[in-house]
């Protein structure tokens, strides 16, 4: 069974990074930036989660058990996020990206091979067309998704390797390309002597990776065009006191399989989702979005467009856009989702706890390319 956490409540954010005075706020001398940002966001206890989702979690628990915390939930929700085709919060596709960052042998590629079992599993039970991506370059990633509402499962079990591709298609502006996929735009690309037309794509994106291949593949131009900050970072600490991680065997596999597929195939139809409190949101969500915008009003000086950056990994309106998918993600994976007149209402609830999820892989941005800065430093 997995270690209850205990829930607290949501606070407002409190963070430096949001807050333009000249004066530097005063912090304790071992607190890092990182661990400021994800203050009062505490990491999601099993009870708070949606039924398929903790199922989910309680499948994988004997193979990441190490994770201290969000390693489980957020990768859940990255794999899961390919399952939903062309539905969208407002204009926004549910797929997410996740980039998951640990040390070797701590069982992170165990849990990505289970997940991605079970989502093609799933596809299978429903008679989807999920397709696999596992390995090749940023340009054959594209060539995949070509055609009428393909959706592409993309899951790197070594991040390295494409972030090594990435590098080469610089000229070819395939990180471009790439973000316009994770928007789930149309592309019409043109190579040399090949036309890659794309239509209402959707592309779920998770990768894993370590620390020292994280710092050696991380390309310094990713820093400030938004690549990065399209993606959910998990990067918690591991205890080594942890059980041993214990296979799962197809068969409890096909259990889950069949659970989730079965949950999945009697979903009254739907077309979209939006907040059930109306378009403006609950007050969680309007306080988070006042907390991420206070101080930002008037001209935007560029002189410090750096220290921001340096600051803030994940722009504001990336991160209000990642509540809206991350919380009707929940919603369609609880046991009875509110769905009227074929449109999903996601609950109060799922949005606080979307934004404790949000605000804790922002945190963990920060810690990333803290890490990768020292490193290079160094």
């Amino acid at each position: 069974t997995p270690r209850v956490r205990a829930a607290q409540p949501l606070i407002a954010l409190a963070d430096e990074s949001l807050n333009d005075s000249e004066e530097p706020t005063v912090q304790p001398t071992n607190e890092k930036p990182w661990q400021k940002y994800i203050a009062g966001y505490p990491a999601a206890a099993p009870a708070e989660l949606p039924e398929y989702l903790r199922l989910v979690v309680e499948h994988l628990y004997p193979l990441g058990a190490c994770f201290t915390s969000d390693w489980l939930e957020m990768s859940s929700l990255g794999f899961l996020s390919s399952l939903f085709g062309s539905r969208k919060f407002e204009n926004l596709p549910l797929n997410l990206w996740t980039l998951a960052i640990s040390q070797p042998g701590s069982g992170k590629s165990v849990v990505g091979d289970e997940l991605d079992a079970l989502m093609h599993g799933i596809e299978y039970k429903l008679g989807k067309q999920i397709l696999k991506y596992t390995s090749g370059s940023a340009q054959g990633l594209v060539r995949r998704l070509a055609g009428n509402k393909k959706t592409v499962l993309a899951y790197f079990s070594e991040w390295s390797g494409f972030a090594k591709s990435m590098e080469q298609d610089h000229s070819s502006n395939m990180r471009e390309v790439l973000m316009d996929l994770y928007d789930g735009r149309d592309i019409y690309h043109q190579l040399a002597q090949e036309t890659i037309d794309v239509k209402e794509p959707l592309l779920a994106l998770n990768g894993l990776t370590t620390p020292a291949s994280w710092v050696e593949n991380t390309d310094s131009k990713d820093q400030g065009t938004g690549f990065y900050s399209r993606f959910m970072i998990i990067m918690p600490d591991v205890d080594h006191d942890a059980p041993d991680f214990e296979m799962r065997d197809s068969f409890e596999r096909g259990q889950l399989v069949d659970r989730i597929a079965d949950h999945l195939d009697n979903l009254p139809t739907f077309d979209g989702c939006m907040f059930a409190a109306g378009k403006q949101g609950p007050q969680c969500y309007r306080d988070y979005k006042d907390a991420l915008r206070s101080k930002r009003h008037g001209i935007f000086d560029m002189d410090r467009a750096l220290d921001r950056q340096e600051q803030e990994r994940v722009p504001s309106g990336r991160l209000l856009a990642r509540v809206k998918k991350v919380s009707a993600l929940l919603e369609l994976l609880d046991v009875q989702p509110t769905i009227r007149d074929e449109m999903v209402l996601v609950r109060d609830e799922y949005v606080a706890l979307a934004i404790r999820l949000v605000q804790r892989a922002a945190a963990y941005a920060i810690r990333a390319f803290a890490f990768l800065s020292r490193s290079k430093d160094a």
